[in-house]
């Protein structure tokens, strides 16, 4: 399935055709009510960047540098909290009790 716990961590080959943007997509049942969390981007092991994330769905956008373009880089996307599924939905028998987002896309966009 696709959701994500704390740490979610991929490599990306940043392409060379066009301005190199990463928008993510994620992802907050709108029964989580009282959800409250949020999600720090690293690049390289370098945090980029810390958004707050609300129910529904989230799009976040992030700049690479020029000097990425062509290049691997390491994505790290980190919650600041998890939760369990039964926490916001007493009829839900997922047992994980390590759920931050589910995680719909990542791409590059101009």
């Amino acid at each position: 399935d696709f959701w994500a716990s704390k740490l979610f961590t991929t490599k990306l080959r940043v392409p060379t055709n066009f301005p190199a943007n990463i928008e993510l997509q994620l992802f907050v049942p709108e029964i989580w009510q009282g959800y409250k969390n949020e999600i720090t981007v690293f690049i390289n092991g370098n945090a980029v960047n810390t958004y707050p994330l609300k129910l529904g769905l989230n799009k976040l956008y992030y700049k690479i540098d020029e000097n990425k373009i062509g290049a691997d880089i390491e994505l790290k996307l980190e919650a600041k909290y998890t939760f369990s599924a039964a926490q916001f939905d007493s009829n839900n028998y997922d047992k994980r009790n390590d759920l931050a987002y589910l995680l719909i896309g990542i791409g590059f966009y101009k």
